[in-house]
């Protein structure tokens, strides 16, 4: 079986809230399934709850999906939709909702590529680019379509509705929903039924040398102020050909951000190899190096879902908390009392850029190593992208793939050390144990990027000689990270405080953990580790 490549991202545009979220992840069930995942989840509603409905949506395929023991692969998706639904239902109650298109590549089939399916609720897009054709695989649940494709109106009489596009299928708004997993495209077919689409959808589809699959939002298509939709069939076409999914990705988000749709855009994008793709440059001018670092920055977003999937995973035979910390109110509160000096010199300089901090609003500041901390707190969503003085000097003689840094509310956390030589990348954090009415702080996700290499390390405030380490000798290796404080419990003088650690990906002996004076105890992938 030859490895699929994906890459998932999202764009604000001209919104004030960014309710979309794309994610992509092979996850194998307990029922010895291996699946790649890419999806995209479309939020509506008031306040936050359309950002929570998706976010919600996401996480819980994710981690129905892994526990289950389900061993037909059209038969998971559509319990994993219908599990995501009650949860967002009874968590939201009506006032968030979501859609979703979501793709499944069962990878060990037998096959050489993997068998593809799909399951569809409401108006996001699936789309296959074969032979250098574009096909779209599933359709808009709208009153007319539902007409239509169930052979009950012509089209003409269906457009002629007054509600016409009306979505019938959401997620959120009812116990129950109706999921589709229908391929609604045949070769040589202009039309395909409802039926017939169902029993395409059930089959899957043999992926080939050279494939590539698009989940998108609806926002993608939106329509612009030239008429046109914000991404272009010939844009997709293109960029289906390149060689770098996350490039392709990042371009095609950025075609469409240019032209200023008024919705929030995602994409998700899964590549077959072959030895015919090369690099497409982007039409125009391309990526500038400082929209290259915007969008690195924005990845880490699309890995949150990811994360917020995996956090729930079982943990010491028990299931981690379901709660999830609202993004809009993320804010990073540094305290540098307790932090011990830095354990090596920074060999970025004293005053050069290492990074940039993101905000939802556009804004970003920069990180210097001169300040050995991360600028001030902010009440609303930010992450840091974190390159190293090195690439911002010559990012051509320098390329590196970023650590970006995820930070949940009320985060103390310090950056001590930035050592980006090439091949021996590593970064220095120290994890707050701050506390607040409003909760604990202290709750860090890292995609560690290159600094792999070298490894990245996070110490606790209580002993800043305990060490939590991801460090991988993989080539490409990109670990996931996470370290969160627990506060004790106030009615129990027993109860101590808690720190919680969770390695999401590599091999079992990439991440692990070390007291003063001990060796280190490699950690499971996909586990979380309660330290006292």
């Amino acid at each position: 079986m030859q490895q699929l490549a994906a890459f998932s991202d999202r764009d604000i545009a001209t919104r004030d809230r960014l309710e979309d979220y794309a994610a992509d992840g092979v996850v194998t069930t307990a029922g010895g399934l291996q699946l790649q995942l890419a999806m995209v989840c479309d939020g509506a509603g008031g306040g936050e709850a359309g950002e929570q409905a998706a976010r919600l949506t996401s996480r819980s395929i994710f981690e129905f999906i892994q526990v289950s023991e389900e061993e037909s692969v059209p038969k998971l998706l559509v319990k994993a939709v219908e599990h995501a639904n009650r949860i967002v239902y009874q968590e939201l109650r009506g006032a968030g909702s979501s859609t979703l298109a979501l793709i499944a590549v069962h990878l060990n089939d037998g096959s050489t590529y993997g068998r593809m399916y799909t399951a569809n609720v409401g108006n996001s897009r699936v789309y296959l680019m074969r032979d250098k054709q574009l096909v779209r695989l599933n359709i808009d649940h709208t009153l007319a379509n539902e007409y239509v494709y169930a052979g009950q109106m012509s089209p003409e009489e269906a457009r002629n509705l007054s509600n016409a596009n009306y979505v019938t299928r959401v997620i959120g708004v009812g116990p129950e929903v109706v999921v589709d997993i229908g391929f609604y495209a045949e070769r040589g077919k202009v039309f395909v039924n409802s039926k017939r689409a169902f029993n395409l959808g059930r089959s899957g589809l043999l992926l080939r040398e050279g494939d590539t699959v698009f989940a998108a939002s609806d926002g993608a298509f939106a329509k612009t102020e030239d008429g046109g939709p914000a991404l272009r069939d010939e844009e997709m076409l293109l960029h289906s050909l390149d060689d770098d999914v996350e490039r392709a990705t990042r371009t095609l988000l950025k075609y469409a951000g240019d032209r200023r749709p008024n919705d929030n855009t995602a994409l998700s994008v899964l590549f077959v190899p072959s030895g015919k793709r090369k690099l497409v440059r982007p039409v125009g001018t391309g990526l500038s190096p400082r929209q290259r670092a915007a969008a690195a920055g924005a990845a880490v977003l699309s890995l949150v879902v990811i994360i917020a999937a995996l956090a729930t995973a079982v943990g010491s035979g028990q299931q981690l908390g379901s709660s999830f910390a609202t993004l809009t109110q993320v804010a990073i509160a540094l305290d540098t009392a307790n932090a011990p000096p830095p354990t090596t010199t920074p060999i970025s300089g004293d005053v050069g850029q290492v990074g940039v901090r993101y905000f939802l609003g556009g804004r970003s500041d920069r990180v210097k190593t001169s300040d050995s901390l991360l600028p001030a707190a902010e009440p609303e969503i930010n992450y840091l992208d974190l390159l190293g003085n090195r690439a911002y000097e010559n990012p051509d003689q320098n390329p590196i793939v970023s650590l970006n840094a995820f930070f949940q509310p009320l985060t103390s956390l310090v950056l001590r050390r930035v050592d980006d030589l090439p091949q021996e990348q590593a970064a220095d954090f120290l994890l707050g144990r701050q506390y607040t009415s409003d909760g604990p702080g202290g709750d860090v996700y890292i995609n560690t990027g290159d600094y792999h290499n070298g490894g990245v390390f996070v110490l606790m405030e209580q002993n800043p000689e305990i060490v939590f380490s991801g460090k991988s000798e993989a080539d490409g290796a990109t670990l996931c990270m996470a370290a969160k404080q627990l506060p004790k419990n106030p009615n129990d003088p027993s109860d101590t405080d808690e720190v919680a650690l969770t390695c999401f990906n590599g091999d079992n002996n990439d991440c692990s953990y070390q007291f003063p004076g001990q060796e280190p105890t490699f950690m499971p992938v996909g586990r979380r580790v309660r330290l006292d």
